[in-house]
């Protein structure tokens, strides 16, 4: 491999001149990885030994990689070896007094300065051999250093490609349970990186103990023993840093636990934006992620102090070493200021390895923590199909033997431990209980339950005990996490101790609660299907049919004995509809050879050439991800299609008829259904309400608690059933919203192009302090000067040169007179006075003891003054960081909160073509990036960045002719950086849109991943998900890459810089003494700048690399907000007219300025607690109406008016309020019931203001939900703060619907709006819902979306919508007798008798 990195070069070409880096010129030219490949050997390494740790299959795999990064180490240690020796060397010869010959006569010493070229040509002979040395010792070391990084690198893309490949093999088999228990995007993004990392780091771990070896062993040898006094200060610097690290580490590990809940906030705010839109609640979502914010803030600063600790003791350790060392050699009588320079360069060594050791330290603690969480990952359990056997030559189509039960997946313990266990918790449970509740009773000074006295006690909090029994217990015996708390009105000590032991009762009591059973959710199956039959399955919601299906599919386990024999291919059509995001045509194909007669016949069977008329591209339209832009009556057609196209000999169809109208069930039913598959000889299971089909059935499945209680070939009640008007059904819910002629509805992410521009930067800190900028800047300079100054000091020591030296009453009268003679002549100077003394000493051995005692008696001052600077660098240093960090965190939030509400308020069509990955990328990953890795680097780069300008400026204003090489290398280094720069941020803006790509599709999968197992095209997402994952790793080695190529050359031209510095030393030493005295300070100086721009530059391009993300942030802050568009506009005037109920005036409404209106001039007036039904055809116009009335959408035109009340006039939240709504999809988010139905509570929870709402008495809520037919049920569940988990999963469909009817309910608006509310629901829950239409809203305005005509009967009056306009405004006996009216033609279709007199 090429260890000069010069592969990058056609890439680095492509941005000559002003050229920016484009996408589709770079693929060709990156380095492929494949996955697979690089995957090989671990795989490989697990299957034939799967009971080693992951860590050591990952070495084994990379063996290779390992042995050529050591291979290089013993290269680094020599060249790093050869540095102090040849800087004493120089330091030694480069003295000015050595540039002096001396006639030693009459016992006098003459001095006669050596003229220049025969003192250049002394210089050169002396210290050529050092001068090669080091020349050659530099470059070793970068060519050295370079070889081991690209191992080190090609090891890190190795394990990064392995634990990818593993992660979404793993995910591809977990069962139900199991993909619920560890955040997928945590851990194939987070936690491979830090493994990454690692690798990357690897030649670094092993360089520091041998740099760190060299050190010590030169200092005690070579130096001075006593002079390793200073490194005693390693046993003090080493525990506080791994203090600081481990607390640094814990910090991080809260902040990612409150980050990964954030993110589930954030998805499930994303999930239900429509409704947060509709009830008008952002500010409370806002509040609610500031509120989370807030306490990561907390922890994130926590986590920065600990960072000024690390970095200070890093980057001043050197200074304190030195200090101790000069001191106890003071003591000692030993201190040979000659030698100070080099004891420097050698504890600047050492604080280069204090600098590295806490990265190393937390990066390998996060790598083991990490491991450990994959490991617990590929550890979850598996769908287990043992039970299930598939054949091609079966007699039957499906045959089950055995009576096998079935239950979902859940953690199952082994018996023999977990009651072992449980034996030992019980102790520990009453004991933590019985402190708790004494406790908890001194507190209170009453005693009430213990649950009900906690909880007033403790609010969620972000704490974990790596000590406590609760993550020894929990990761014993794979517990689910359980939300730590924190009690927040004791003292800290108390809180602690009472926290630990809240936390442990709760792992116990859940432990205690465990059982090894299973509770099977299907009972006792026995039934055989002969090839070609039709079956249907008949039951309420909730009575396992769909269960049946999962069992059939193997997605169950299985509970006792029995088997599953299926003969041929299944295709499965689930009640969810899964939508890929992609293309319709991709959707019905599904990775299946395109048959174009084939597939117009299907999509004409299935209904949905209507469909595909209203998009701009048919069926090549892109639909969002859950196929947002789609209604639900859509969405269950394609997936229909999709598994008739699928071709199989099983289908098992659940509920497939739910979402379509009438006539169009009707013909699905006796098309699809019966036409195609049957006629087919396909044998057919299904599902459905509409059990008024199943007289064509075979046989009918009778489903009551999770067991068949009847099979029959014609039930009764389908006898009776068949002879009731059919069930009208919706088709469409809302238009779906497509701006390309292509038919391109999600955009594709754009990355900004060209380096990163200034005012990214001005944009992000101008958000800060200005305060904290101003001390940051000002303690930066304070710290520079004084840092500075202490190498100069010692300099200055050396030649006495403030005359603090008491060394001269210890001269006599003939030795000073002699001193005097000679500065006579050469001038009053130090060195004419060393000279002197140097040339008495080597001729008269009488004097030579007075002069060695003159040569070691030198000024204190000079010690306490080197002391005081010192600590005025440390002071000062961590003063800067801390002034930067807390203003790296406060801008941070700022620019978070400013990004988030400006997501959550902008229109509901940015979340229809934004990809919920890439949302949840830049508010999570991308604030991730800003939050910490940019601050922390950012200032540590600006830290190294001033210590190379003080060394420059020190070294031009002590040697000026350094100048001439100071300023080309300047030139030099911009020139090579900037090359860099103008391509790695871009590289990184690719790198970035390409792991938001490979996000959206492994969320995608792990969302539907039982789908995928059903239709066997495990391999084709997986190569889907590898060609995205490739190209996102591809660019990760490219940009590694790049950077080591920079960082390589710095390296070279660092190297030689440092030698050219030493050259002009030793030309500029015989000619200016003046500059000689410094030459020690030069030399050591320039020889670290080596080490120090290459930090500077690596730590400022990781800093930079992360600006991209503050661009994608400041991208999202500035999305348009909805309400901008109602503050700008002008107020609607109307007449004076009194107007009572709705009346809508000419609205006219498009979706985008680009689209042809949905809404063309609709005029309606409703009168007050009249009940509406609006019907129409698909794409007529029925949702365009609602979304205006809700301003989902602006009209560019028209009048709505609710009473005497413009509401065009009204802010967009008071508009809003006019209205409730009961959507098709009930949603609810996670909380408590309460939380749900009253806004009052809601607000009151997260601290936001109550002023102008009510709380809903709870006697209320109670008699809404007896009206609903639920109390009982929600008593039985805790009552109204009993908890409701996400999309409220813990509740059926029909009860999370009849959720939704009371949070419309106690909304108590005018009117209340049904967006086809009975669409998803059984008969039982219909009726419910009908009734309290009726009854409850009788005085109100209800707006009912009627696809579903029988609703229809009920309803005062209907609208027929047809183009964006009211066709058909009146009751249905008078719209009834219009001939060749829609509803008329409608209510035919469906089997609708209305008699019209």
């Amino acid at each position: 491999m090429d260890f000069t990195w010069s592969w990058v070069k056609p890439i680095l070409s492509q941005t000559k001149g002003n050229q920016v880096l484009k996408y589709q010129n770079v693929i060709p030219l990156m380095q492929k990885i494949s996955l697979p490949e690089e995957s090989k050997n671990t795989m490989e390494s697990m299957n034939s030994n799967p009971q080693k740790s992951l860590l050591r299959h990952l070495l084994h795999a990379c063996k290779k990689h390992v042995i050529l990064v050591s291979c290089a180490i013993p290269l680094l240690g020599l060249s790093l070896a050869a540095v102090p020796f040849c800087i004493n060397m120089f330091q030694t010869h480069l003295q000015a007094q050595l540039f002096f010959d001396c006639d030693y006569y009459d016992n006098t010493a003459h001095l006669s300065k050596v003229s220049y070229l025969p003192g250049l040509q002394r210089v050169f002979e002396q210290l050529y051999p050092h001068l090669i040395l080091i020349f050659v010792s530099r470059m070793v070391y970068s060519i050295a250093d370079s070889f081991g990084a690209l191992h080190g690198y090609r090891m890190s893309i190795k394990v990064v490609s392995t634990l990818t490949e593993l992660i979404f093999q793993k995910t591809l088999k977990l069962n139900s349970y199991s993909k619920n228990q560890g955040n997928l995007i945590n851990l194939m993004f987070m936690d491979t990186f830090k493994v990454q990392l690692s690798a990357m780091l690897f030649h670094n771990l092993l360089i520091i103990p041998i740099e760190v070896i060299i050190s010590i062993i030169y200092l005690g040898t070579y130096v001075n023993p006593i002079s390793l006094s200073g490194v005693g200060l390693l046993f003090v610097f080493v525990p506080m840093i791994y203090i600081f690290s481990i607390k640094l580490q814990q910090s991080l590990d809260e902040l990612n636990n409150l980050r990964d809940s954030r993110c589930q906030k954030i998805q499930e705010m994303l999930n239900g934006i429509k409704v947060i839109k509709l009830f008008n609640t952002e500010a409370f979502f806002e509040k609610k992620i500031d509120n989370a914010r807030k306490k990561e803030m907390w922890l994130l600063w926590k986590a920065l102090k600990m960072v000024t600790g690390t970095v200070t003791i890093g980057f001043t350790s050197y200074s304190m070493m030195s200090t101790l060392s000069f001191g106890v050699l003071i003591l000692c009588n030993k201190l040979d200021l000659t030698e100070s320079f080099t004891m420097i360069f050698l504890y600047t060594n050492l604080q280069g390895a204090m600098e590295f050791f806490p990265a190393i330290v937390l990066a390998l603690q996060d790598t083991f923590v990490s491991l450990k969480r994959l490991q617990q990952y590929f550890s979850l359990s598996q769908v287990n199909t043992n039970y299930l056997t598939i054949s091609e030559s079966a007699e039957n189509a499906i045959e089950i033997s055995g009576t096998p039960s079935f239950a979902y997946h859940k953690e199952v313990f082994n018996e023999a431990e977990l009651e072992s266990t449980k034996n030992e918790l019980k102790q520990t449970s009453a004991l933590l209980n019985k402190q708790i509740l004494k406790y908890l009773k001194i507190k209170s000074n009453h005693t009430t339950p213990f649950y009900e006295e906690i909880k007033k006690c403790v609010e969620l909090q972000v704490v974990q005990f790596d000590a406590s029994l609760a993550n020894k217990v929990a990761s014993h015996m794979r517990v689910p996490e359980i939300q730590s708390t924190s009690i927040y009105s004791f003292a800290p000590s108390t809180k602690k101790c009472l926290l630990n032991a809240f936390y442990d009762l709760q792992v116990i009591k859940q432990l205690l609660s465990t059982t090894t059973q299973q509770v099977p959710s299907v009972h006792e199956l026995d039934f055989c299907v002969k090839k070609g039959q039709l079956i249907g399955l008949q039951g309420q919601v909730g009575s396992g049919k769909s269960s049946i299906f999962n069992a059939i599919l193997g997605e169950m386990n299985l509970v006792g004995t029995g088997n599953i024999s299926i003969c041929g291919k299944v295709a499965f059509c689930p009640q969810n509809s899964p939508i890929f995001a992609s293309t319709i045509r991709e959707n019905i194909c599904f990775y299946q050879p395109y048959d174009e007669a084939k597939y117009n016949r299907i999509v004409d069977i299935c209904c949905l050439n209507p469909d595909f008329e209203i998009f701009n591209a048919r069926d090549l339209t892109e639909v969002g991800g859950k196929g947002v832009t789609l209604s639900g009556g859509q969405r269950a057609r394609i997936c229909l299609a999709r598994a008739i196209y699928n071709d199989a000999d099983i289908y098992l169809l659940d509920d497939p008829l739910s979402a379509v109208d009438a006539h169009v069930g009707k013909r699905i039913w006796n098309e699809v259904v019966v036409g195609y598959l049957v006629n087919q000889g396909k044998t057919v299971l299904i599902a459905s309400h509409q059990t008024h089909y199943f007289k064509d059935c075979d046989r009918i499945f009778a489903i009551e608690n999770g067991r068949i209680v009847a099979d029959d070939v014609q039930l009764e009640s389908q006898r009776e059933t068949s002879s009731q008007p059919e069930k009208s059904v919706p088709i469409v819910l809302s238009q779906a919203i497509v701006t390309e002629e292509d038919g391109k509805l999600v955009e594709d992410e754009q990355a900004i192009e060209g380096k990163i521009k200034m005012a990214v930067y001005m944009n992000y800190f101008k958000m800060g302090s200005k305060g904290l900028v101003i001390g940051f800047v000002v303690f930066t300079i304070l710290y520079q000067v004084l840092n500075q100054m202490s190498s100069v000091v010692l300099s200055n020591w050396m030649a006495d040169k403030y005359g603090w030296s008491s060394s001269q009453s210890l001269i006599s009268q003939d030795l000073q007179n002699n001193i005097t003679l000679n500065e006579n002549i050469f001038g009053d100077k130090e060195y004419v006075k060393q000279a002197t003394l140097t040339c008495v000493k080597k001729n008269d051995p009488a004097q030579a003891e007075i002069i060695e005692q003159i040569e070691k008696n030198f000024s204190l001052k000079y010690y306490w003054l080197y002391m005081g600077l010192v600590a005025g660098v440390i002071i000062f240093f961590t003063l800067l960081n801390l002034c930067f960090f807390w203003y790296n965190t406060t801008t941070a939030q700022n620019q978070y909160r400013k990004q988030f509400s400006s997501v959550i308020r902008t229109k509901l069509a940015f979340f229809d073509t934004t990809p919920q990955g890439r949302i949840i990328h830049r508010l999570v990953r991308d604030t991730e990036s800003v939050d910490y890795t940019f601050g922390r680097f950012f200032c540590l780069a600006t830290n190294f960045i001033s210590v190379i300008a003080g060394i420059m400026i020190t070294i031009c204003i002590t040697s000026w002719p350094c100048i001439f090489i100071v300023v080309p290398s300047l030139i030099f280094y911009g020139i090579i950086f900037d090359k860099f720069r103008r391509i790695i941020p871009q590289v990184k803006r690719f790198e970035s849109i390409a792991r938001s790509s490979t996000m959206t599709i492994a969320q995608e999968v792990v969302d539907n991943v039982e789908f995928i197992r059903a239709y066997n095209v495990q391999g084709s997402f997986q190569q889907k998900f590898r060609s995205m994952a490739e190209m996102y790793i591809q660019f990760t080695w490219l940009g590694n890459s790049l950077t080591k190529w920079v960082l390589f050359r710095l390296s070279l031209l660092g190297g030689a810089f440092a030698v050219l510095v030493t050259i002009a030393c030793m030309i500029i030493t015989p000619y200016s003494p003046d500059i000689a005295q410094y030459t020690g300070l030069i030399v050591a100086q320039s020889f670290s700048l080596q080490y120090l721009i290459i930090n500077a530059i690596d730590l400022f391009q990781v800093a930079e690399s992360e600006v991209p993300a503050i661009e994608r942030i400041q991208q999202f802050a500035s999305l348009p907000r909805e309400s901008d568009e109602f503050n700008n506009r002008q107020q609607k005037q109307v007449s004076d007219e009194k107007v009572e109920g709705l009346n809508i005036d000419n609205i006219v409404m498009r979706y985008r300025p680009e689209l042809q209106p949905a809404l063309k001039g609709v005029d309606l007036k409703i009168k007050p607690g009249e009940h509406v039904a609006v019907v129409g055809r698909t794409g007529s116009g029925k949702s365009s109406l609602v979304a205006s009335l809700f301003n989902l959408y602006n009209p560019e035109n028209g009048v709505i008016q609710l009473d005497d009340v413009v509401l065009n006039n009204l802010n967009l939240y008071e508009q809003r309020r006019q209205f409730a709504v009961i959507p098709q999809e009930p949603y609810l988010f996670s909380g408590t019931l309460r939380q749900q139905l009253c806004e009052y509570t809601q607000h009151e929870a997260e601290n936001l203001d109550t002023a102008t709402l009510t709380r809903v008495p709870d006697q209320k809520l109670w008699e809404l939900l007896n009206t609903v037919q639920l109390d009982d049920y929600i008593r039985s569940c805790g009552g109204l703060d009993c908890e409701v988990v996400g999309n409220g999963e813990n509740f059926s469909s029909g009860q999370r619907q009849l959720i939704c009817v009371v949070r419309a309910l106690v909304r108590e608006s005018k009117v209340v709006i049904l967006d086809e509310a009975t669409a998803y629901v059984d008969l039982e829950t219909d009726k419910i819902i009908q009734k309290i239409v009726k009854e409850y809203l009788k005085d109100k305005i209800v707006l009912s979306i009627a696809h579903r005509l029988d609703t229809v009967l009920g309803m005062d009056k209907v609208l027929v919508m047809d183009q964006g306009k009211v066709s058909e405004f009146g009751t249905k006996e008078e719209l009834m007798k219009m001939e060749g009216g829609i509803f008329r033609e409608l209510a035919i279709k469906a089997n609708i008798i209305i008699e019209t007199e």
